[in-house]
């Protein structure tokens, strides 16, 4: 995650690093921060579909999570 923070201070526009970063926090099942992160991704290159079927799998993700914990 630290090198995905680097790459984003270097570049801010880095839409790869902001959705590698939102993987590897919902890997560490830190799903509130994945999806802030999916959505500076979008927020930078919203016209790329797969930044919001990635953003949609990490609302499943999150909800499903939500659901075993109840």
């Amino acid at each position: 995650i630290a090198s995905y923070d680097r790459a984003i201070v270097l570049k801010a526009d880095c839409v790869e690093a902001y959705a590698g970063r939102g993987f590897s926090l919902l890997n560490r099942g830190r799903h509130e921060a994945a999806l802030a992160s999916f959505d500076h991704a979008i927020a930078v290159k919203a016209d790329q579909k797969y930044l919001l079927a990635f953003r949609r799998y990490v609302q499943m993700q999150t909800h499903s999570s939500k659901n075993e914990t109840a």
